[in-house]
Order: structure tokens, then sequence, then C-alpha cells
């Protein structure tokens, strides 16, 4: 996914259309039907579904479990105010809830192959573990089976983005250059630029030089002024002293595992490495940890990590309901990321439903329509909701919002307060509702 920036340019930012009811009120209302047109239209119109949910290990407790349930088991209503619906009503009931740590159901989709069946090679008792490198943390958990060991999910205060900021600070010191952007940094990690050998010209695109000389593409070459620096040996110091640390607090989580709950080490079985992280970090965190779990154990990078969590998620659900009665019509799986929220949507019987989608959680709420300036809202590409729940009392995410849907590459004004807990953000539950809307809005344009 690209980069993405809290600042929107001066063509980008406009002063949002009103609706024609809003009239200075807080909120954007709908009309509201009747009982008996209520009735009717549910009858014809909602569709039932089982939703999945992945949440934050820390979060993942009895307490915050059930209020999830309690504010996602509803009738919703949702109607899009953009060109590409047309206006088009949504009514969903969500008939049954799955919730999961989300490193646990990265492990699910390593365990269970696509014919949704146990993989042949995991055994009752072995031992898988996850170790998900994000940004902003790394979540680590345990299975024994399909069982999660009892507090085995972690979430630790490890992140790319604390090696970004030391590589910056590296940087600045070295070069005596003023403030460096850790996101500049993750940039030229990840992608490499072109250099040519002849006369140290620099392009991200051309394959020749104006001197003849084809361009090498190298990895962490930053730009400072007119001149370019190759910062590889600050890069790698960096990530081998993160690297370290991160080995170290593995160390101590197996020994919380296996010591403290008296689990036989012998059981232990693979370590999947996912996340952002671990394309940066998994090969030389693979090395450091080979030495104290054994050469017997699998230790590998997921493939399709990006997706990982949804699909370990969705195979899981599948499997857990494979032998009960489906009194639902589609499955919907989704995970609300601190700046993406994927999701997809299967029939009950696991054949897909459409393709995947995915959503900026940037969001502004149109509550505040007199005090946000943002970009105008684009009527191809971008989400204007209106949300309610059909059945008694409020729940968190109704109301009226504004989501970027996929275009806006986070140029929104406002983003969600990553501090606060997921399970009490109203913004949350405004993404799942989104998504789960976007993908019944398109199976149902697909009907017609």
């Amino acid at each position: 996914m690209s980069s993405q920036t809290d600042d929107a340019t001066v063509e980008d930012v406009q002063e949002v259309e009103l609706p024609p009811d809003f009239e200075g009120k807080d909120t954007v209302s709908m009309a509201q039907p009747s009982v008996a047109e209520s009735a009717l239209e549910e009858e014809l119109d909602a569709v039932d579904i089982h939703l999945g949910i992945v949440i934050n290990p820390d979060e993942y407790t009895p307490e915050n479990v059930e209020f999830l349930k309690k504010n996602l088991l509803a009738k919703k209503s949702i109607k899009f105010r953009s060109e590409q619906f047309n206006d088009r009503v949504i009514h969903y009931n969500v008939v049954g809830v799955d919730i999961m740590p989300d490193a646990v159901s990265s492990l699910m989709g390593e365990v269970i192959g696509d014919d949704v069946q146990l993989d042949r090679d995991t055994y009752a008792n072995s031992v898988n573990i996850v170790i998900d490198i994000g940004s902003g943390t790394t979540d680590m958990a345990a299975i024994q089976g399909f069982d999660v060991i009892p507090d085995s999910e972690k979430q630790f205060t490890f992140a790319t983005n604390d090696a970004f900021v030391d590589i910056a600070q590296e940087i600045e010191k070295r070069y005596n250059c003023g403030y460096i952007e850790a996101a500049y940094v993750a940039n030229i990690v990840r992608y490499p630029l072109g250099v040519c050998p002849g006369c140290a010209a620099v392009s991200a695109n051309s394959k020749t030089c104006g001197c003849g000389q084809e361009y090498e593409m190298k990895r962490n070459m930053i730009r400072i002024g007119r001149q370019t620096f190759d910062v590889s040996d600050i890069v790698n110091d960096v990530f081998n002293d993160k690297t370290d640390a991160l080995a170290n607090i593995f160390k101590r989580y197996l020994d919380a595992i296996f010591k403290v709950r008296g689990i036989n080490r012998s059981t232990l079985d693979t370590i999947l490495i996912v996340g952002g992280g671990a394309e940066l970090f998994g090969k030389m965190l693979k090395d450091k940890i080979t030495g104290f779990v054994g050469e017997y154990v699998e230790i590998k990078k997921a493939n399709r990590a990006v997706w990982k969590s949804v699909n370990g998620l969705g195979k899981y659900v599948m499997l857990k309901n494979s032998r009960g009665k489906k009194s639902f019509k589609r499955y919907v799986f989704v995970d609300v990321g601190n700046f993406a929220t994927k999701a997809k949507m299967v029939d009950t019987n696991n054949n897909e439903v459409g393709k995947p989608i995915e959503l900026l959680t940037r969001i502004a709420n149109p509550v505040e329509l007199g005090d946000i300036s943002l970009r105008k809202v684009h009527p191809m590409m971008d989400l204007w909701l209106d949300i309610s729940s059909r059945s008694v009392g409020e729940h968190m995410g109704n109301g009226s919002h504004f989501v970027s849907h996929l275009a806006n590459k986070g140029k929104n004004i406002k983003l969600r307060n990553s501090l606060t807990p997921k399970t009490q953000d109203e913004m949350v539950y405004a993404m799942i509702n989104s998504a789960i809307g976007v993908l019944l809005a398109r199976d149902k344009s697909a009907d017609v």
C-alpha cells in the first residue's frame, strides 16, 4: 500500500457539499419507514449474515468480546449517498459473531488448508506460534491444536516504525542535515532508487543515464540536498540491534509458554512471521531464534501476509460451523486495522462472493461539517453513508459517515484515534458496517 499523509494538497481541499436535507442539523437523518413497511422490507430484502471480526490481542478479553457482540448483533440499514450505488439501501441482519485475536487468525490460516480441513501435518497437541510485526506494535500468540494457549496473546511495543526513527536519527547525526522523517526512511528502505555508477546521478524511473550507463537499483539511498548517500551500514546496524531486541522478547515469550505452563518443548511445530515487518526483519529474526528453538522447528514467513488474518479467520469459522445448521446466507469477515480495513464475503459453501475489498480507515465524520474542510467527495470512489440500527436501541457506528473507498489514499483530514481501544471506538463500528454494506451491495447488484 502506498505511503499515506495527513496533509491534503491545495487542490484536494474543498468544502464538502452539504446534503439537501442537512440545514444545520447535527446529523443527516434517514426517513424511517412505517412499522408495516419495515417488516415487509426486512422479509424481502434483509440478508442474514454470520460475521467474523479480528481484534487486537490485548483487547481480546471476555468483557470486550461480549461488548463487541452486543453492538454487532443487530439489524442494520445502510444508505449509500453515492452515485455508484445510486442511493441504494442495504438491509442486513447479523445473526452470529465470531471474534478472534488477529495474530491467532493468521495462525489458523496456516494450519487449516484451502479445503477448510485441518492440515495433515498439524497434530492435536502441536504448538504453533505467530510473530506479527506491525508498524506500531508486535503481536504474538500461540495455539495448541485449535485451542489458543491461555494468556499467550501478547502485544509488545516493538515495531518497524521504531527502527525507522532510529535510522533517521543516526542519519541526522552523521550528516548534520536536520530533521529526517521516519516515513522517508521507510521508503528508502523498502524501495530502490536508480544510481548511475558513472556520474552518480539518480533516477526513480529511467533505465539509462544521460552519460550512457545503466542505472543500478539500490535500496538505502538517501538524497540530501544535491547529493545522494548510501546509508546501508546505518540501516543494517539498526536492524541488527532491533532484531536482537525482538529475539530476546521472543525468547522470554517462549519461556513463559513452555516453562511456566509446563508444555513439552518438543511439541513446538512452526513459528510463523507475518506483518509488514516480516519483509524487513524476517530473515534476520529467523537466523537469531533458530539457535534456541532447534533446527527441527520450521520458521517461515507467511505468503499473502496482507490478507492472512482475514483468510485465517474465514477458514476457522467455516470449519467451526461445518457441521452446524446454517441459519444465514453469507459469511462476512472483517479486519479493522489502524490504516486499512480489509473484508471478504463467502457463501455457506466457502465460495468467495466477489473480490475482497479494502477501505481506508481514515474517515471524516460529516456530523461536524461546519468545522471540517476536506477533499470534495468523489462520487464514484468514495462512500457517503447513513447507517442506522433497525432493532431497539442505539448502536455504535450509527449515523452519517464519509468513508474513503480505495481512491483517497489517506488524504482525509481526520484519522481515527489509534490509541482508543477498538472495542470502544465508534469509527471501528462504522468501518465494519461500511465493509459489510459494500460487499452486500455489490452482491445484490450482481443478482439484478
